[in-house]
């Protein structure tokens, strides 16, 4: 059996090996969000693959930070989604190793049993103060009892291109009280009474002890993280998030890095 021609043309997207750029004084960047969607068909008509891709497309007008920043955002995007081949450089070429492994499961001891689909959605979270953050959702089904779904979070540093991490906007020496505030805020909105243990309510954290996930964004309402399924619990238990309000990050995040700063108090007279 054989696949219908792609009903669309998916650019290449090209390597981000390159020199980190030059600082400059961006704000913001400008950027559109654009579809891609194709299905592919058996030779008797029947869909057996779905394929809906929602793209982040930034404008670098020329400047060499904005377009080493869309290059890793590329990056991150494609290797996020399912695929079966090795690094696929394009969207085209991660149909294609879906496809292909369909294909070659149907000759197979073990086809697959019902149409497949993959989706990528995007959210940007911030584009101001000289920062840049979004947000991926990625779905895959290729048959079992439930698609997967994974989320993964980027954000980056206008002036140089840099891609934070937490350790990057928290001050120097303040990680481990802004560990226990996360856990308090965490144990709170998952009920867990101080003192008790965290695996003890079917968490998974590693020697029991809190951390914050890697998928974090950062905006006016707050800092905001975000575990995905199988990062701390069975999948059944879903998606877990923390949120840290602005008026504890004064006192834990760098000056840049407060976007919506809370006024000092005037001294009572």
């Amino acid at each position: 059996m054989r696949y219908l021609t792609l009903i669309l043309f998916f650019p290449f997207l090209y390597s981000c090996d390159e020199a980190v750029p030059v600082a400059s004084g961006r704000q913001s960047i400008s950027y559109e969000l654009d579809t891609l969607s194709n299905e592919a068909k058996l030779e008797n008509g029947e869909t057996y693959f779905n394929f809906f891709i929602e793209e982040l497309k930034i404008n670098s007008e020329g400047d060499s930070t904005v377009l080493f920043i869309n290059n890793r955002i590329q990056k991150n995007l494609l290797e996020a989604n399912l695929s079966f081949a090795e690094n696929p450089q394009s969207y085209q070429a991660l149909f294609d190793s879906i496809c292909a492994e369909y294909q070659r499961l149907l000759s197979s001891d073990y086809p697959p049993i019902g149409p497949w689909d993959l989706s990528q959605s995007i959210r940007v979270i911030h584009n101001d103060n000289g920062l840049f953050s979004y947000q991926s959702t990625h779905s895959a089904f290729t048959g079992g009892a439930h698609p997967n779904q994974y989320s993964s979070t980027q954000l980056f540093r206008l002036r140089d291109g840099a891609l934070l991490n937490l350790d990057s906007i928290v001050l120097e020496g303040q990680m481990a009280d802004f560990k226990q505030l996360g856990e308090s805020i965490f144990r709170n909105e998952y009920h867990i009474a101080e003192g008790d243990r965290l695996n003890d309510a079917d968490f998974w954290f590693d020697e029991n002890e809190f951390r914050f996930p890697e998928n974090f964004t950062l905006d006016s309402t707050g800092l905001h993280f975000h575990y995905n399924a199988y990062d701390i619990a069975p999948y059944a238990m879903g998606h877990f998030f923390i949120d840290i309000p602005p008026r504890y990050l004064n006192d834990y995040l760098k000056p840049e890095y407060i976007i919506n700063p809370i006024p000092a108090k005037s001294p009572e007279s």
